[in-house]
């Protein structure tokens, strides 16, 4: 989350790590940064919500890519690109689909304005999935049980949604997989140049075409995938030992299952990642040697792209911190 605020009354603005702001006593760089974007969101949603307590609302990303705001049992999304907006569209169509196939509650997005001006491509909300974040440090031997079979349940009925009916809500085919994996090797070749050593940027080279030159990392069962699991996108529930909620599908995808797996074991280690996985293939999920060998791969796929959306950004630390992931990663060990 790049940039976080909070409307308060009076269209004052707060912001982590920072004081009230407010009007030309506040800090003008912050409100200029948070207060605006929140003012035209708040004007918007109260147009819709007009019982809504606007001070409750935060800006949970305000990014190129879109707005989000949070708060008050209601969360919203404002595209500021037409690929937000297609990806909003798609979870509005698919999501309440999932809804009624999943064990956790999902968002049920539903655009609330067409096209205007301020948001060419309208903008969504729903209300909030309650729940607690499943930080990797909440996990201990009273709730590890249940929360990989929770987990585990979850992954495979989402990997069993019928991919023709995900398709149907406007999916992209799984032909997309690939070529958004080549695109990321040209990506990433680009944006690690400046930060490599030429002996390194040659070996991510090789890796990326033994990758793609290799038909087993691509023989797999496609199948819709979450894209993007991560600590806060997992809500349990107040005693933290159920999976009640799952948010964050804005990369949902037709692809390899394999990838949810490596999101997992990415925020919650190996151990843990395994016991998912072993649960997941008592409940009939496809779980081999190919399938372990896809999940490391898919692990160092996901550092390639933390490079590349760093250094898009322009954010040099968190860029430093990605290359250090894929020093000791596959890609560049050796």
């Amino acid at each position: 989350m790049a940039k976080v605020g909070r409307y308060g009354e009076g269209g004052q603005v707060w912001r982590r790590g920072a004081g009230k702001l407010g009007g030309m006593a506040g800090d003008v760089a912050a409100a200029s940064v948070v207060g605006g974007a929140l003012e035209r969101a708040v004007f918007e949603l109260r147009g819709v919500y007009p019982e809504l307590d606007a001070g409750a609302l935060t800006v949970a990303a305000d990014t190129a890519a879109e707005l989000a705001v949070e708060g008050g049992g209601l969360q919203a999304r404002f595209p500021r690109s037409e690929e937000a907006g297609r990806r909003l569209e798609l979870q509005a169509a698919l999501l309440p689909h999932l809804r009624g196939f999943l064990s956790p509650a999902v968002p049920l997005f539903e655009r609330r304005e067409e096209a205007s001006r301020e948001w060419p491509w309208g903008w969504y909300a729903a209300a909030q999935v309650p729940g607690k974040p499943m930080r990797a440090a909440t996990i201990n031997d009273d709730n590890i049980e249940r929360l990989v079979r929770g987990l585990a349940q979850f992954l495979f009925e989402l990997h069993q949604f019928p991919l023709p009916r995900a398709r149907a809500r406007g999916l992209e085919s799984p032909r997309v997989w690939r070529e958004r994996a080549e695109r990321l090797s040209r990506e990433s070749a680009a944006a690690l140049r400046p930060l490599l050593r030429f002996s390194e940027h040659a070996r991510i080279r090789r890796w990326w075409r033994a990758l793609l030159d290799d038909e087993g990392s691509w023989s797999f069962e496609p199948t819709v995938v979450h894209g993007g699991l991560r600590e806060e996108r997992l809500l349990l529930d107040a005693y933290m030992r159920e999976l009640i909620g799952v948010v964050g599908w804005e990369r949902v995808q037709a692809g390899d299952p394999a990838a949810d797996f490596a999101a997992v074991v990415e925020a919650y280690g190996s151990d843990f990642g395994w016991r998912v996985m072993t649960r997941y293939g008592e409940l009939g999920g496809e779980v081999d040697a190919a399938f372990f060998r896809r999940v490391r791969q898919q692990g160092v796929v996901m550092r390639f792209r933390e490079a590349v959306e760093a250094a898009a950004a322009g954010d040099d630390e968190r860029s430093a911190a990605a290359v250090e992931a894929l020093r000791v990663s596959a890609a560049l060990r050796g």
